[in-house]
């Protein structure tokens, strides 16, 4: 999470975000680059959704060339 044109709100972050999704019954979890392999091995054929800002497109097609054959 990054403010467009606005102050950043203290404590609000990634993290928020990805509590409440857990809160709510979501597998959700906060994913840096170092962690693709290991995501895509995790998935096991199932849905990985990718949401972000910044290099979050190349995270998602590193993921899909990964797994693609």
């Amino acid at each position: 999470i990054y403010p467009a044109r606005e102050e950043p709100v203290p404590g609000v972050d990634s993290s928020l975000v990805v509590e409440s999704a857990r809160r709510a019954g979501a597998r959700c979890e906060e994913v840096l680059p170092g962690d693709m392999d290991r995501i895509t091995r995790e998935a096991n054929g199932g849905i990985v959704v990718f949401m972000g800002a910044g290099s979050v497109d190349t995270m998602a097609r590193q993921a899909v060339m990964e797994v693609s054959p």
